[in-house]
């Protein structure tokens, strides 16, 4: 188990990054979760699994029937944020939940962030009609660094990912939307703030 305070590299003024750190060829690379398994309304979802936490993408236009199957051994569980009041059904190594709406939340075992599962809810979003930079699923795309203009609308379609980082400098109405996924750790060394 991970000791942030005392594990964490933490460099006050981290030298910028000009290069990333490694190149995602396929979705299939991004490393999965041995901690997590979840299902939502009867479907297994993929759970990935970053140097910090583990996390998944569910999307769906109806209620959310959730199972997290938890396993590692703990003693206690937590839901946050606390004020969703979010009750979960224990049975075993199962967590059930139930949501009506969807939301974004974390299971922390035996209190800490070190290894939670972060569980990103959301309605399906729709392509915009003015999209300006399309990602499409099941791809994965290596963009360095993509650098958007006044009225960019980046859609990032579910089971995408974009491996880089994003900048914009005296831009306006610029939207990144979509319901893939921004992923930063070629970014950066594990268990660092970005040197």
């Amino acid at each position: 188990m991970k000791d942030f305070e005392n594990d964490l590299i933490y460099y006050p003024n981290p030298d910028p990054v000009k290069e990333p750190r490694f190149i995602l060829k396929s979705v299939d690379e991004l490393e999965k979760s041995t901690k997590y398994s979840v299902t939502c309304n009867g479907t297994e979802r993929v759970v990935y699994h970053t140097d910090s936490f583990d996390y998944v993408v569910v999307v769906d236009n109806e209620a959310y029937d959730l199972e997290i199957s938890i396993h590692t051994p703990y003693e206690k569980l937590e839901i946050r944020p606390s004020s969703f009041g979010i009750v979960p059904s224990v049975k075993g190594e199962t967590v059930h939940i139930h949501l009506d709406e969807p939301r974004k939340f974390t299971v922390e075992t035996d209190g800490g962030l070190h290894d939670a599962l972060f569980v990103l809810c959301s309605h399906r979003i729709e392509k915009p009609a003015d999209t300006t930079i399309c990602f499409e699923k099941g791809k994965a795309y290596n963009v360095g660094v993509l650098t958007l203009k006044s009225n960019d609308t980046v859609y990032i379609e579910e089971g995408a990912v974009v491996s880089g980082c994003v900048y914009a400098d005296h831009c306006d109405n610029i939207s990144i939307v979509g319901n893939g996924i921004i992923n930063g750790a070629c970014w950066h060394l594990p268990d660092s703030n970005a040197h």
